[in-house]
């Protein structure tokens, strides 16, 4: 590893905690040919690791911006696209690990265009970093990952699957992060909000279906919160692989005795008497 390569990890990995590591980066990249800075900067480890990744991972939000500063819009991209062997990009990383200035400084400058693809990127189990950031209850960085996207675009991002077909309000809801289940639905509208709600995994599930099963009454309220009461009433009645609705997971917990399952079959019972449509008076 050649000595401008150390200066660049070690300002990677440290981060800027001593305000002498970022200087001699800014001084060793702004000296070299471009071509020679952005093989520097994508030099990979054994395990596909880039110094950006490493800032990424650490929190090194100063780090990431010295990293990228200057850099054409193209090798800009193939940096933020770099891959490890696991797939992951730097803002996977960052997703992941739940550093939200990071993301903000890694999709700095962007264009739409860019922006989309850097979100787009998916890892081998076919994760985004929305579905990393959602799975593991960051809801400062979903809040980062989706500032400043169209409805188009924020709708493309919340309906990306996974090899399971899970979307990131599934992992959410069944990790019970109702936080992140409430952002990644604001601002949309009522329509919007039921595409979200009603995409389907592998066994057929809608993210309804989880909290359902595990007795958590926040998230299964911010899931419904603000739908009309037909929506909730088409929500209520989504059945799975095995036809199975939200009330029969909630009713099976209750034949185990759990206090919990008794109590979700209670809210979702009185969901759907409070939201029933009235039957219409018949003509005299």
């Amino acid at each position: 590893m050649s000595g401008t390569q150390r200066i660049i990890n070690i300002a990677a990995q440290r981060g800027a905690r001593e305000e002498d590591i970022l200087t001699p980066i800014r001084t060793t990249l702004a000296s070299m040919a471009p071509a020679d800075r952005i093989t520097a900067i994508n030099q990979k480890n054994r395990i596909g690791r880039t110094s950006l990744h490493y800032a990424a991972s650490n929190g090194h939000a100063a780090v990431v911006t010295a990293l990228l500063e200057g850099l054409a819009p193209k090798q800009k991209m193939a940096a933020l696209n770099q891959k490890d062997n696991y797939g992951h990009t730097p803002l996977h990383r960052a997703a992941e690990l739940g550093h939200a200035a990071v993301v903000t400084a890694l999709l700095a400058e962007l264009t739409p265009e860019q922006k989309m693809e850097a979100l787009s990127q998916k890892d081998n189990t076919d994760h985004t970093p929305l579905h990393l950031a959602a799975e593991h209850g960051h809801a400062a960085v979903v809040t980062a990952l989706l500032k400043g996207l169209t409805p188009k675009q924020k709708m493309a991002q919340l309906t990306q699957k996974d090899k399971t077909d899970h979307t990131p309000m599934h992992l959410a809801a069944s990790l019970g992060h109702a936080a992140v289940v409430t952002v990644l639905l604001a601002e949309l509208t009522p329509e919007q909000k039921m595409e979200v709600l009603s995409q389907k995994d592998c066994f057929r599930k809608i993210p309804l279906h989880y909290p359902a099963q595990t007795a958590n009454a926040a998230v299964v309220t911010a899931l419904l919160a603000e739908l009309t009461p037909e929506q909730k009433m088409e929500a209520l009645s989504q059945k799975d692989r095995y036809g199975n609705t939200s009330l029969d997971y909630a009713s099976l917990n209750t034949k185990r005795d759990d206090r919990r399952g008794f109590q979700m079959k209670s809210l979702l019972e009185d969901l759907q008497e409070q939201n029933k449509t009235p039957n219409k008076p018949r003509p005299t």
